[in-house]
């Protein structure tokens, strides 16, 4: 998963830490974890960080179905950013 970030301060920016959780279409949490990704990002500037991946599978016990971090069915994303260094 890749995600852009915007650097709004006057400082330089090296790690992000963010909570990323993934609902299903009819509002059930399948995925809730925390990730600390990986930016090089000066003032002001706008770029995606580095690649990372979800740190399990994600799986719909309503359905039944396994899904990838690429599939269409990830639309419902929350990112809340807990911090920047």
């Amino acid at each position: 998963m890749r995600i852009t970030f915007e650097n709004g301060s006057d400082y330089h920016i090296s790690s992000i830490t963010i909570m990323l959780e993934i609902k299903s279409y009819d509002g059930l949490t399948l995925y809730k974890k925390r990730h600390t990704v990986s930016v090089d990002l000066d003032p002001r500037e706008i770029l995606p960080c580095n690649e990372f991946f979800l740190k399990e599978r994600l799986y719909s016990y309503a359905t039944g179905y396994l899904f990838s971090d690429a599939d269409e069915f990830m639309k419902n994303i929350d990112i809340q950013i807990l911090s920047a260094k």
